[in-house]
């Protein structure tokens, strides 16, 4: 495609090569979900699961692969202005932030996890995705739940601040939710 210089070709390939970055992100979150057994005791500690994290990072440079590639393509869009690569390029942008949504909040990141869903969920916005607005709440949905938990574990909050904010995530949890 790229000897041939024709711009079509050369999108379509960059196009596919993005989807293949997505599609290995997604089979490295497929193994991460099944290392999430518990790990075997060892000397009646449970173990963490290394092998786990270092599939979500491989998830991670997939997805991150992928959102550069579309960022590109986005960019080749908005000169040759055509409508239909714009809108193709900007859902592959919001999928790749929800999917990395997605893998912080599995890292235990969710504040990093729900940045990315925000992005996520105003591109799919923007092209009336509605398949991705849903992904994208329930992302948020589960970032917003996972903050209001770590809030426990937070002792700079007083008890008030703490209570307050952690229903104020919860609220925004259940309302994520329910979209």
């Amino acid at each position: 495609a790229k000897r041939s210089g024709n711009p079509a070709a050369l999108r379509e390939s960059k196009q596919g090569i993005a989807d293949s970055h997505i599609s290995m992100g997604v089979i490295y979150m497929e193994q991460a979900e099944r290392e999430r057994s518990p790990a075997p005791l060892k000397d009646g500690v449970r173990m963490s699961s290394d092998k786990r994290e270092q599939l979500l990072t491989e998830a991670l440079k997939e997805y991150f692969a992928s959102l550069k590639l579309k960022e590109e393509l986005l960019e080749q869009a908005k000169r040759s202005g055509n409508p239909a690569a714009l809108r193709e390029s900007k859902q592959g942008i919001a999928v790749s932030h929800i999917n990395i949504g997605e893998v912080y909040i599995k890292q235990g990141k969710a504040a990093e996890g729900k940045k990315e869903l925000e992005k996520g969920l105003a591109l799919a916005k923007e092209i009336g995705s509605k398949e991705n607005v849903k992904y994208s709440y329930s992302g948020l949905a589960r970032a917003d739940s996972a903050l209001a938990a770590s809030l426990s574990f937070t002792p700079t909050l007083s008890k008030g601040e703490g209570e307050k904010r952690r229903w104020e995530l919860w609220k925004s949890a259940l309302e994520n939710y329910k979209m």
